[in-house]
């Protein structure tokens, strides 16, 4: 199966059940569970658009509970940061692999007036999803070029934010940095 940016996938499954067995932090890739009790998403700092521009947006997703829909979307923002609407809502969990990474890919246009745009993450009801390695960037751009800051995750929280503008906190993503060897015996 599809492992983040060349991580061994038996390794992270190995972290993440010894994180959530730990206190329900998830090593190196935060995960974004939705129900009554619990906060709605994350969404990634502003970063500048250009209208008219066709930008793709995704990154690696690992379903690690629940059956209910998942969400990378983007708003589009104008110069007063007024809404100009949304690409990409919620999408059925059953399109991701029932183990593992499964790499989402997206595109749209910026709207005529946008000058901002920021990622929305989320789960449904009693669902938790991992996420890494989430770009936003022009189509015409090359894979290395990010928009988002901290697209991968590895800074902890750094350019996320709850919805509504709430900090993330250290317990949310806590992020761990793993050496791995592999060898081919």
């Amino acid at each position: 199966s599809l492992a983040p940016q060349g991580h061994d996938y038996a390794v992270l499954k190995e972290a993440l059940a010894l994180a959530l067995a730990e206190n329900d932090a998830v090593a190196e890739y935060p995960q974004v569970a939705a129900g009554p009790s619990l906060r709605p998403g994350d969404v990634s700092d502003r970063v500048p658009v250009q209208p008219g521009v066709e930008y793709a947006f995704g990154g690696f997703l690992n379903p690690v509970g629940g059956r209910d829909a998942y969400k990378i979307g983007l708003q589009w923002l104008d110069e007063e940061d007024e809404s100009l609407g949304f690409e990409n809502d919620w999408r059925a969990i059953r399109d991701l692999a029932s183990t593992g990474w499964s790499e989402r890919q997206f595109s749209a246009e910026a709207p005529e007036n946008a000058a901002f745009a920021r990622m929305y993450l989320g789960s449904g009801n009693a669902t938790r999803i991992l996420f890494a390695d989430l770009f936003l960037r022009p189509s015409s751009a090359s894979d290395a070029e990010n928009l988002l800051v901290n697209g991968d995750l590895r800074d902890g929280d750094e350019g996320w934010q709850f919805e509504g503008g709430e900090e993330i906190g250290e317990s949310y993503v806590e992020p761990h940095v793993f050496d791995l060897e592999s060898s081919i015996a």
